[in-house]
């Protein structure tokens, strides 16, 4: 883990994304102009300027903390945990039924004692079955809003909602806001049609889904995620 964290961010330390905007100092937009001074034939009266704001990608993870996916969400949120100075913001999210959000754990302890808060227990009930659709309905009622066109939403779990209603139209809501959704399932594509598994459903809506199962992978589809984050506008 130690290693994958470290080459990317030799390789991502101080990249930045960048959006134009309107501003009382930049360089004059031509199209931008044209189209304001319409009403006086073209001539331009009043010029449009524009720069270009500087930012770094955000990121949101929604982590499954159920039994089945324990080990995955361990050495995900670890990743998330030491991937923070590479973000302008982490937003950090544990379910099984319930949804809580972690980001100030995160924040405030070590990753072991972080890691280890999420799982034991005391802030949501670990030991029942997984239920997506419900998790994923109080995101969209308590925090969709931290979901911007800057936001890339990392979703791990197998997709696995036994037999609950899976929800999909939230997952379509996040989709229309996040500037990159995707889902990492540690289980193989093989089996996302079989039992309770509700990936069939999931994997249509989101930008893009893969299966991780050890660190390496992990490190290739984080390192991946990371180099489209920061792509220019």
């Amino acid at each position: 883990m130690t290693e994958i964290v470290q080459r990317l961010c030799r390789r991502m330390r101080g990249a930045r994304s960048y959006r134009r905007q309107i501003s009382h100092r930049g360089r004059i937009s031509v199209p931008l102009t044209l189209r304001r001074n319409m009403k006086y034939e073209g001539i331009p009266f009043q010029p449009v300027m524009t720069d270009y704001r500087n930012e770094r990608p955000r990121l949101a993870v929604i982590c499954d903390v159920s039994l089945s996916v324990r080990n995955t969400a361990r050495f995900m949120l670890h990743l998330v945990y030491n991937l923070q100075n590479l973000f302008g913001q982490v937003r950090s999210f544990a379910f099984v039924s319930d949804l809580v959000e972690v980001s100030a754990y995160f924040d405030r302890l070590s990753i072991d004692e972080a890691i280890t808060t999420v799982f034991d227990g005391d802030l949501l009930d670990t030991e029942v079955d997984s239920n997506y659709g419900h998790a994923l309905t109080l995101f969209h009622n308590r925090h969709l809003a931290a979901v911007t066109r800057q936001t890339s939403v990392i979703i791990l779990g197998d997709g696995r909602g036994n037999r609950n209603p899976p929800q999909v139209w939230v997952l379509e809501a996040i989709r229309r806001r996040a500037k990159q959704l995707l889902w990492l399932s540690p289980e193989p594509r093989g089996s996302w049609q079989m039992g309770s598994c509700d990936m069939a459903l999931y994997e249509p809506v989101c930008h893009q889904t893969e299966v991780v199962r050890n660190l390496q992978q992990l490190g290739r589809v984080t390192e991946d995620l990371l180099r489209r984050s920061v792509t220019r506008h």
